[in-house]
């Protein structure tokens, strides 16, 4: 009699970070058949770098250990996938000061970007840049509709705020 080992399908996640490993870490801990606990050590690939659902993952560099029993009883199902989600970045927000002109809209700079992977360029759009109010004073600007020109990046989905400040405008009145 041949007993087979039990294979395990594998499914991880993680943020794209440029490169096609995946490391042992973003799997969970597995719980085996009587109370046996596996765990993974090393990393697995992955064909492409990019954020996608579900590619194959090339298990080689992955190793099993058990607590209790024998790894040998274990195999890791060839049809395991991880998942790499697009990174999040955060942007930052220039503070702008111009003179009053009646109207809300922000003529703002690009957003300044944390989290991109090193060696990559990240450019920002956004859909709307307005102050709380068209009036002079203190204002809060807010940024609408941030996106990234690179699918492997993602923003939050609130608005980025900044401060802001519109200035009086002088008036010179003449008089006859």
């Amino acid at each position: 009699l041949t007993v087979a080992p039990a294979r395990l399908l594998l499914t991880a996640e993680r943020p794209y970070d440029g490169g096609t490993a995946v490391d042992a870490d973003v799997f969970p801990t597995i719980d085996g058949p009587l109370g046996q606990r596996l765990t993974l050590t090393g990393s697995g690939r992955v064909a492409s770098p990019n954020a996608g659902p579900a590619q194959s993952l090339d298990s080689a560099g992955l190793a099993l250990t058990l607590q209790g029993a024998a790894a040998s009883n274990y195999v890791i199902d060839p049809a395991s996938t991880a998942t790499i989600t697009p990174r999040l970045l955060t942007a930052t927000v220039a503070p702008l000061t111009r003179p009053y002109n009646g109207s809300a809209v922000a003529d703002i700079a690009a957003p300044s970007l944390s989290n991109v992977v090193a060696g990559e360029t990240v450019t920002p759009t956004w859909t709307s840049a307005l102050f709380d109010s068209a009036d002079a004073g203190a204002r809060t600007i807010t940024v609408n509709g941030l996106s990234a020109n690179n699918t492997n990046y993602r923003f939050d989905a609130a608005p980025v705020t900044a401060l802001g400040q519109i200035t009086p405008v002088a008036i010179r009145l003449v008089g006859s």
